[in-house]
């Protein structure tokens, strides 16, 4: 092989790796690396377990229901659609993400019946969501100060903008 100037050579073929990991190991007194279990894969959890077809449809619809009903709600209240309406979209809509989305992203979901899901983060995201999304709109009525009463029945600019003209 013609030597190159300007160019790192170096040889990673599995054995010439295999044998500088076991020679760093033994330099740092390090264990060997144990070999994974047939069939598992170190570093991945485990998967949740499968959703029962039979609640599938309706884990998704629930979630569907909430989030059209909530959407609604706040994002187009003019449009007044009804809780049975979104009830409707809920349940058409579950069926096509049922049949076009892998079955493993619904274990996610909170369960309707009050049961719970593969994911307590999950869980608490959405008891939090159905505590604090209604209390959303509920705004504190402040009530102005009273010199900014007086200079709005006045007509006047405030003393605080009169020198930014």
């Amino acid at each position: 092989m013609a030597e190159q100037t300007g160019v790192n050579l170096v040889d990673v073929s599995p054995e010439t790796v295999a044998a500088e990991w076991a020679s760093i190991e033994a330099d740092e007194g390090l264990a060997s690396v144990q070999e994974p279990a047939q069939g598992k894969t170190p570093g991945v959890s485990e998967s949740p377990p499968p959703i029962p077809d039979s609640q599938l449809a309706g884990r998704v619809a629930g979630a569907l229901k909430t989030g059209f009903r909530y959407g609604f709600k706040y994002l187009a209240p003019a449009w007044n659609v009804t809780k049975d309406e979104c009830s409707r979209l809920g349940d058409a809509w579950a069926k096509v993400a049922v049949k076009y989305l892998p079955a493993s992203w619904f274990a996610w979901l909170p369960a309707t019946d009050g049961g719970e899901s593969s994911c307590i983060e999950c869980d608490a995201l959405a008891i939090t969501a159905e505590v604090v999304v209604p209390r959303l709109q509920k705004t504190a009525q402040v009530e102005p100060v009273e010199s900014e009463k007086q200079e709005a029945q006045a007509g006047s600019v405030p003393a605080a903008l009169q020198g930014e003209e």
